[in-house]
């Protein structure tokens, strides 16, 4: 279960569905649509799931379906993407987040905090993040944004 305060929208990834298009979007379409995509063109190393979010509070709480794409080989320190479809009236919202951790990025955030003490940079000099590895993930996140911007907006 996911909670809806751990979500974070990816820009420029949200659109909506209307008429026939409406009726047919789901989250098997979606996920069928998303691995065609990424086999004929990007080559992501992606394992789709499926989860719930939960809404509000322990009194007033409601979930929805949402479909979870994860790294394989890097499930625990990338972060993971969930995709929501909310139908209001004849139309169809289609919601790309992200949630989870970053390994590398909470490492990141850490060397620049303590780059302003003599402290600070030692330890940094001592261990830093692989520069390489860092824009490794964000092409990964990049690319896999870009994919769904591609199929859906």
């Amino acid at each position: 279960m996911i909670r809806d305060n751990d979500l974070k929208s990816c820009e420029g990834t949200n659109c909506y569905f209307s008429g026939a298009a409406a009726e047919k979007i789901n989250l098997k379409l979606v996920e069928e649509l998303l691995k065609e995509k990424n086999d004929a063109q990007y080559g992501l190393p992606i394992q789709f799931g499926r989860d719930e979010v939960k809404h509000g509070g322990l009194l007033n709480a409601t979930k929805e379906a949402c479909l979870t794409i994860v790294n394989q080989t890097h499930p625990e320190d990338y972060f993971k993407y969930c995709i929501i479809l909310r139908k209001q009236g004849n139309k169809v919202w289609f919601q790309c987040f992200y949630y989870g951790q970053s390994v590398l990025t909470g490492k990141k955030h850490q060397e620049q905090e303590r780059a302003n003490s003599l402290s600070g940079m030692l330890l940094n000099a001592l261990s830093h993040v692989n520069e390489m590895d860092y824009d490794a993930e964000y092409q990964y996140y990049h690319d896999f944004e870009n994919m769904v911007k591609d199929v859906f907006v």
